[in-house]
């Protein structure tokens, strides 16, 4: 067991079966933020940790896992319009994550990939699995690394990499919902994709994470893995920065990805604009953003200009008079 800081808040590492670790995860309830039986604010609402028992912490017994305790206050949820802030529990995000693989492993398990080089056998027992938990005091912030043996990728000659998924959540609005899925070897790995969304209604929608992880475990046995400059990149990174920095760089990466992607569908593909056009097109965008503090800097350079031809004039006539 580890003690260490999660953005200035301690956490707890633990290392164990899902079943093992699954004791140590709490659940949370949306509760009206008021002071006793006192007036409700009608636009924010309170993250409470339910009871999670008396729980044996090494050096005694921590009596605050017996009680609620209020995490994080957030935008009051309308349901009428599904928006606001959206209460995602760490072991629903759990749950999805291990009934996909139980699910698609068993639909799809059992033979050798010759083009994608991988090889899928059936889970069986999801719960069994080994992982590694950190898990912040009060429990609202969590990440789960979970290596699935079943799902292999036979890249060379030597031992098959292994599939690992990481799941980070929040309920406290510190992160939103992340889902890393790797191939992972001793001290090597292969990004394969991320899973990045909000505690947003309009962003989370039921189902939402098991159509991505069928839709990448569909992609990883028929489409031939590779090794982009993006590993590389990502494996350096881990060793410059700590885990947090280069999740967050690995993070700006993506988001960038996903808006190139965005304006190539919308502009490249629908009104035949090529990737050159549409970056002399973007520059023109920031140029015509900036054009007034453009005029500034020019006006600003006049002057500068105007002040250094006088001050030329007035050294050149204090020159002439002492002479």
């Amino acid at each position: 067991m580890k003690r260490n800081l999660w953005h200035g808040r301690p956490y707890t590492e633990y290392t164990g079966s899902i079943s093992d670790l699954r004791q140590k995860i709490p659940t949370f309830m949306i509760s009206d933020f008021r002071i006793g039986q006192q007036g409700v604010n009608e636009f924010l609402s309170v993250i409470v940790r339910e009871p999670l028992g008396e729980i044996n912490i090494g050096d005694g017994v921590d009596p605050k896992n017996s009680m609620r305790i209020p995490v994080a206050s957030v935008e009051k949820e309308d349901v009428a319009s599904s928006t606001g802030y959206k209460l995602v529990q760490h072991h629903e995000a759990l749950d999805d994550i291990l009934n996909t693989l139980k699910k698609f492993s068993n639909c799809r398990g059992g033979d050798f990939q010759k083009i994608s080089r991988s090889r899928i056998m059936p889970v069986m027992n999801p719960d069994s699995l080994d992982a590694k938990l950190q898990i912040s005091k009060y429990g609202a912030r969590m990440c789960v690394e979970i290596c699935v043996p079943q799902y292999e990728l036979y890249w060379d000659n030597g031992n098959p990499y292994i599939l690992k998924v990481t799941c980070s959540n929040s309920v406290d609005k510190s992160r939103a919902l992340v889902i890393d899925l790797s191939w992972h070897r001793d001290s090597d790995t292969i990004i394969i994709d991320r899973f990045h969304k909000n505690h947003r209604h309009e962003q989370l929608k039921d189902g939402a994470i098991e159509r991505f992880l069928n839709f990448e475990f569909e992609r990883l046995t028929k489409k031939t893995s590779s090794r982009p400059a993006k590993e590389k990149v990502e494996r350096a990174l881990r060793k410059k920065f700590t885990r947090d920095e280069a999740q967050r760089i690995i993070q700006i990466y993506e988001e960038l990805k996903q808006i190139h992607k965005k304006l190539a569908k919308n502009t490249a593909e629908q009104r035949g604009i090529d990737l050159p056009m549409l970056s002399q097109a973007i520059l023109s965008l920031h140029h015509a953003v900036d054009e007034d503090s453009e005029s500034l800097a020019e006006l600003r350079d006049q002057q500068i200009r105007k002040f250094s031809e006088v001050k030329k004039d007035a050294l050149k006539k204090n020159k002439k008079r002492k002479s």
